[in-house]
């Protein structure tokens, strides 16, 4: 995880040293280096190669295990290692505006991670300590879109309520009925 938030602060090059000659085995370890490794490739800092190769390797892994949220994971990884083959060997002209375009793409991710995290949580109180560390890590609207971020508020917002904090629970239900009482005008 440490890659990824590397690749979210903008920084790709400082994502793949600690991934130089890792061999992770577990299948969190194996998603998040796939995906670090796809999305370092988005930016141009990686080979679009060996992100689809550990991709491809993540996506059999997860059709193995048969769980939802890490077939969801593997497919982002899969997105953006195609992502990245298409822009980067495209004109130099787009390339260049689709590098400096996609240089927020760690954040989209980070929503989709923790939300597929929280879900998978089997345990109420571990659900909510992935809500917590999602707080930690996903900044709020500057860093994500409303169809990324919908991806985290929901999972985060069930997680809370099964875990018996309702004040997070209620939190995006309150924000969402905010903004649909001010559109009326």
């Amino acid at each position: 995880m440490q890659a990824l938030a590397e690749i979210k602060q903008g920084d790709p090059a400082r994502a793949l040293q600690p991934l130089d000659g890792l061999q992770p085995v577990s299948v969190p370890g194996r998603l998040a280096q796939a995906l670090a490794l796809s999305g370092a490739a988005v930016m141009g800092f990686a080979d679009p190669a060996l992100g689809t190769v550990k991709a491809a390797e993540c996506r059999t892994l997860a059709l193995a295990t048969g769980e939802r949220s890490t077939l969801v994971v593997a497919s982002w990884a899969q997105a953006a290692a195609a992502h990245a083959r298409d822009d980067l060997h495209a004109a130099s002209e787009r390339t260049s505006w689709t590098r400096t375009r996609c240089a927020n793409v760690g954040f989209h991710l980070f929503d989709r991670i923790y939300g597929a995290r929280i879900a998978a949580a089997g345990d109420p109180a571990v659900a909510l300590a992935r809500v917590e560390e999602a707080e930690r890590a996903v900044r709020g609207p500057l860093e994500t879109c409303p169809g990324c971020r919908i991806t985290l508020a929901v999972p985060a917002a069930i997680a809370s309520a099964r875990a018996g904090d309702r004040r997070r629970a209620s939190c995006s239900g309150s924000r969402g009925r905010a903004r649909r009482s001010t559109s009326r005008g």
